[in-house]
Parts: C-alpha cells; sequence; structure tokens
C-alpha cells in the first residue's frame, strides 16, 4: 500500500506537469483571441449570444449529440435490425460478462488487497473525465481554425474550457499531496476505512433499521441492502449529468 501511494502521487505529478503544458498553449490562443476582440466587454449574460461562434457549432455536433464508437455504432445497428434476436444476444453475453469481472476483481483484490482500489484511481486518472476531454478537445480545434473564423463569443467557451483544464490540474495536484502524505502511514489506511464501513453500519442498524422495522423487517433489510447503495449511484450519475449539462455555463 506505501508503494501503491508513492506511486500515485508521482503518477499524479506527472499528469499534472502534462496538463500543466498543456495549458500554456491555450492560454496563448485565448490571448490571442482577446487580441482580436475587447475581452473584457464580452456579453455574457444571454445565452444566445453563444450560438453566434463557431464553438457553438462545435459543443451542438460533439456534445449535445454525442460521439459513438464503432462498436456502439454496431450494436445499435444490431438493435434496431434484429430487436428480440439481439436483446437475447444482450442478455446472453452481459451476465457471463458480469460474472466474469466480479470474479477478476474478487482474484485481483485478493492478489493486490487494498492497493486496488489505489490502481482503480490510477486508471480514473489516466483516463480522466468527458468534460476535461471534452474542454480540451475544443480548444484543440480552436486553435487549428483560422482567426478570420473566430468569433467574440468563442472567448466565453474558450475560458470556460480554460478553468475546467485548470481545475482538473488542481486535483491532480491535490491527489498528488495526499497521497505522498499519506504513503508512510498506507499500511493504516485498509483498517481505517474498514473501522469506518463497520461504524457506519452499526449507525444505520442501530438508528435505521428499528425504525423501519417496526413496519416490516424485510423493507428495512431491502432499504438497507439495496436503496442505500442504489442511491448513492443514482446521485453520483445525477451529479455526472449536471456537470455536463453546466460545462458551458457561465454565472
Amino acid at each position: 500500500m506505501v508503494a501503491s501511494l508513492l506511486l500515485l502521487g508521482l503518477l499524479s505529478i506527472g499528469l499534472a506537469y502534462f496538463w500543466h503544458q498543456r495549458i500554456t498553449g491555450f492560454r496563448t490562443l485565448l490571448l490571442n483571441i482577446k487580441s482580436r476582440f475587447d475581452g473584457n466587454k464580452v456579453d455574457v449574460s444571454h445565452e444566445r449570444a453563444y450560438a453566434h461562434c463557431i464553438s457553438h457549432q462545435w459543443v451542438m455536433e460533439y456534445v449535445a449529440r454525442g460521439r459513438e464508437s464503432r462498436i456502439g455504432n454496431s450494436i445499435r445497428n444490431f438493435l434496431n435490425d434484429r430487436t428480440i434476436l439481439g436483446v437475447f444476444t444482450l442478455c446472453l453475453l452481459i451476465w457471463p460478462t458480469i460474472g466474469l469481472i466480479a470474479f477478476l476483481f474478487y482474484r485481483s483484490f485478493a492478489f493486490m488487497g487494498a492497493s486496488i482500489a489505489v490502481l482503480i484511481i490510477a486508471v480514473l486518472l489516466i483516463r480522466t473525465s468527458e468534460v476535461v476531454e471534452t474542454s480540451y478537445g475544443l480548444l484543440s480545434w480552436l486553435r487549428k481554425q483560422d482567426d478570420s473564423e473566430l468569433k467574440e463569443n468563442d472567448i466565453v467557451y474558450a475560458e470556460i474550457s480554460l478553468k475546467i483544464i485548470s481545475k482538473w490540474r488542481m486535483i491532480l495536484l491535490i491527489i498528488a499531496v495526499l497521497s505522498l502524505v499519506a504513503a508512510p502511514w498506507g499500511e493504516l489506511i485498509p483498517e481505517v476505512v474498514a473501522l469506518a464501513t463497520s461504524g457506519l453500519l452499526n449507525m444505520i442498524f442501530t438508528f435505521v433499521y428499528p425504525s423501519v422495522s417496526t413496519i416490516s423487517p424485510i423493507l428495512a433489510t431491502a432499504i438497507i441492502l439495496n436503496l442505500i447503495p442504489l442511491s448513492i449511484a443514482l446521485l453520483y450519475l445525477i451529479s455526472r449529468s449536471f456537470s455536463r449539462l453546466s460545462m458551458f455555463v457561465t454565472e
């Protein structure tokens, strides 16, 4: 666990430097756009104004509609052409796949222990979020465009995208600092997590279960074992949706 945290800290530092280098080039792009217009007088109070720029067209094409992979496109066409056979085939493939993933995760946890959690975090950091990737894609696309095609409202999109990438760089630095600081006590982290989890479950069974079990013990068990994890997953999906919708909305 100690070595895993050290590697995670070094990885975060490397990724933060990687995005810092990209931010430097994008800041030059933003300064070039502002030099053609009066960046301090850009009107950001009306959303309709955002449509009068090439960045808005890029957002409508690649964000609102989304980008499908070849595999996703093939699956969608297969389901449209053979709906019943497609659903049956997916069911036959999904359940064995879920079982295989669970088995691999169990074996990985047995082999690596709590370090598997650090590995998952490292994979998420390398992959980055969809919002960061979209912001980077927009800025990269703007840098390739001719200066004559740029409009005043492109400044708004460029600034917001640059802020998103800057925040991601800051998050990487925070993760790096926390990982390196916690590395000397890495072997104690699994015990602390286990104690915190047991304390949370004990609190739930002490306060939530008795009040709900008066109505139905089965209902109380279902709420604790099913609804709570599902609620956490639902809140995560909602937060991702809101972050995607508000990506290009300014106060």
